[in-house]
């Protein structure tokens, strides 16, 4: 059963689900199964797609004291994370690849599998999305390969037309979210040798009114690096759990170009170095 880790989606998202005319798949916590037992009594095995890093998991199933047990697959483009582990053998498909739906609809050419053009459309959504129109420093030959070959399944005639309108859909949505939800809406967490960074991305077809909000989004990227210390449940506040960095991108996929908020002095120390 697929599934979605987000109640709320962001426009782009809408976007393509409506092109390719499929519905919003359950939230994780919804489906019979997820987080209590079905209907046979039955907690069902998980397998995780495009993030393995544990902070990146919904919190029902990061906090699940059995999701060791549970997580049975792995399907990803990122680098693999310190915290993932599992203690069943797991089935993994992690690939250096611009998207992960690459790796999925590469597999339905492997298994010659047939596929329908909802899947091909919405494989196709995700990819244009993941490399930005094929334009990402990340994108690769294989996603390449499968935009053309989704394409035809999908009956798109015009790959370029689907990505603005669905980029245009992206930056509508996120102008309108405040500054609060910016930092937050595509915002991962990632460690690396100690040191705690936090990621958010924003890619729009205008930064000019992202970029209005400059100031209040610094201070909300302050904020967020207390925020992770905060403890579930009444817990006290952790300061070892709070963000070294804080970092956000704010993509202009028009102009194929990006600007870096920068909220503080050991930001730009990290950012001078790379």
């Amino acid at each position: 059963t697929a599934a979605r880790a987000e109640r709320e989606l962001n426009g782009e998202i809408i976007y393509a689900l409506k092109f390719a005319g499929l519905e919003k798949p359950p939230f994780f916590d919804d489906v019979p199964g997820a987080i209590v037992p079905d209907a046979a009594g039955v907690l069902h095995a998980v397998c995780l797609v495009d993030h393995n890093e544990e902070k990146q998991m919904v919190e029902s199933l990061r906090r699940a004291p059995d999701r060791s047990k549970r997580i049975c697959g792995l399907i990803d483009h990122h680098c693999l994370s310190e915290s993932f582990s599992s203690e069943v053998p797991v089935f993994m498909d992690v690939r250096p690849w611009g998207s992960m739906s690459t790796i999925v609809a590469h597999s339905f050419i492997r298994s010659n599998r047939l596929m329908s053009q909802s899947i091909a459309r919405i494989l196709l959504c995700a990819i244009l999305s993941d490399t930005l129109n094929l334009q990402s420093v990340t994108t690769t030959h294989a996603d390449r390969m499968m935009v053309t070959l989704l394409s035809i399944l999908g009956a798109v005639d015009d790959v370029d037309t689907l990505a603005r309108g669905m980029f245009r859909a992206k930056t509508e949505w996120i102008v309108n979210l405040g500054a609060y939800e910016m930092t937050r809406g595509d915002q991962k967490d990632f460690s690396c040798n100690g040191w705690k960074l936090g990621i958010a991305v924003l890619e729009v077809t205008d930064p000019g009114p992202v970029l209005d909000v400059a100031d209040q989004l610094l201070l909300e990227l302050r904020i967020l690096k207390l925020e992770k210390g905060e403890g579930k449940d009444g817990a006290p506040h952790d300061r070892r759990k709070e963000l070294d960095f804080a970092f956000l991108f704010v993509v202009d996929v028009t102009a194929q170009r990006s600007f870096l908020l920068i909220c503080g002095g050991r930001e730009l120390a990290l950012a001078t170095k790379a």
